[in-house]
C-alpha cells in the first residue's frame, strides 16, 4: 500500500478540527493574543512564537493538552478561555527533540525554522471552517507511514534493460531525485550546494554512469 503523494488519511475521510484551537491555546497560556507570530496548519501544526524564550514552556503546555478528550469539529478556540479539549495533538516537538527527529537543522531556534512542531492525531486535519466538510485529506503528516510510504516510478530511455520493470524497496528522499536527474544528464550533481552539505546520493539501483 502506498500513500497518494503523501495524503493523510490514506483510508477514510479526515476528521476536521478548527485551525484556531492550537494558536488560541498558546495565546491563553501566555496571556498574549499576539503570542503566535505564525501558524501553518493542515495535518501538522508549525508554530512560530513571538517570544522564542517561551518555546520550552509552550511545548510542555501543548503536550499536557493530550490528556484532555479530543475536540469535536465544531469546537473553536478562544484566547481568553482555557482549553477544555485536546486540539488534535499527538506529540509536540521543539528544540533538541525536533532536531533529533530531523525536523530542525539545529537544537537552537532560528528565525526561519518553526519553533514548535505539532504532530496531529492520525487522520485529523486542521482547517479554517470545519463545517464546510469538503476537505477529505491533506499532505502527509509527521512520521505517519501511511502518509509517507509513497511510490516513486523512474523511467526513461537511459535505463538499461536489467532495470526496466524492476522493483527497489530502499527508502529514499525526494532530494535524491535532482541528483539522479543531473547524473543521468551527464552533469555533476556535486555542484549542488545542498547535495554538498547533505552528501546526497543518486537513487539506488539505476546503475547510472
Amino acid at each position: 500500500m502506498v500513500a497518494k503523494h503523501g495524503q493523510d488519511p490514506r483510508l477514510g475521510v479526515g476528521n476536521l478540527l478548527h485551525d484556531n484551537l492550537i494558536p488560541s491555546a498558546i495565546q491563553y497560556y501566555l496571556q498574549d493574543t499576539n503570542a503566535v507570530a505564525q501558524a501553518t496548519e493542515d495535518d501538522v501544526a508549525l508554530i512560530w512564537l513571538k517570544d522564542q524564550s517561551k518555546i520550552v514552556s509552550v511545548t510542555s503546555y501543548l503536550q499536557s493538552l493530550t490528556e484532555l478528550p479530543v475536540c469535536t469539529s465544531a469546537a473553536s478556540g478562544s484566547a481568553t478561555v482555557a482549553p477544555t479539549c485536546n486540539p488534535g495533538i499527538a506529540t509536540v516537538y521543539s528544540g533538541s527533540s525536533a532536531y533529533q527527529a530531523g525536523l530542525a537543522p539545529s537544537a537552537q531556534p532560528d528565525s526561519r525554522t518553526p519553533d514548535v512542531f505539532v504532530q496531529a492525531l492520525p487522520g485529523y486535519i486542521f482547517v479554517g471552517n470545519p463545517t464546510n466538510g469538503k476537505k477529505i485529506a491533506e499532505h502527509g503528516a509527521i512520521f505517519n507511514r501511511d502518509a509517507s510510504n509513497i511510490a516513486l516510478v523512474v523511467g526513461g530511455a537511459g535505463l538499461s534493460s536489467p532495470y526496466l520493470g524492476s522493483n527497489n524497496t530502499t527508502t529514499v528522499k525526494t532530494t535524491q531525485i535532482a541528483v539522479t536527474v543531473l547524473q543521468a544528464l551527464g552533469l555533476d550533481p556535486t555542484l549542488l550546494k545542498g547535495a554538498q552539505i547533505e552528501h546526497t546520493t543518486s537513487l539506488p539501483g539505476l546503475n547510472l554512469p
